[in-house]
């Protein structure tokens, strides 16, 4: 269990560095206090009951609302995947790659997670985006607990 638990700790902490990456780098907020603390919470957490994961689960989606970080994320798929516009997903991956040299956790916890030494850093990339994009709609708590168990 304790393995499952770090699995998801791991998740987490990738997508809370995406959503840093898109509010510091695509908006005009230049404010991490909200990262800051989300990233201080998963530290200390243990996910010990479902209770915690819930709230940090809700905290998330309060994060992607405010600051309208799923429009942004969509905006980037769409660009890309519609339009063939590498622009934004370039400058997001370049961005992401920043945030890992300044933070060093992102790849370490995807290495960490799947047991890699090599990283395909544009699937990652494009699963948080997917994620981000998709968690305000209907069934995006549903999307990611079913990543973050998976």
């Amino acid at each position: 269990m304790m393995i499952k638990k770090n699995s998801i700790l791991y998740k987490i902490d990738l997508l809370v560095i995406s959503l840093e990456t898109l509010n510091v780098h695509f908006t005009k907020n230049h404010k991490t206090f909200k990262f800051n603390n989300l990233r201080n919470t998963l530290k200390k957490s243990k996910l010990s009951n479902i209770e915690q994961l819930v709230k940090m689960i809700k905290y998330i989606k309060f994060i992607t609302r405010r600051y309208l970080l799923h429009e942004i994320a969509d905006n980037i798929l769409k660009n890309y995947l519609l339009h063939k516009k590498e622009i934004l997903m370039n400058k997001y991956c370049q961005k992401i790659y920043k945030t890992n040299n300044i933070k060093k956790q992102y790849y370490k916890n995807y290495k960490l997670l799947h047991s890699k030494s090599k990283i395909d850093v544009n699937n990652i990339n494009f699963i948080n985006l997917y994620l981000i994009s998709n968690l305000i709609s209907k069934n995006g708590t549903d999307i990611l607990i079913r990543y973050l168990l998976d």
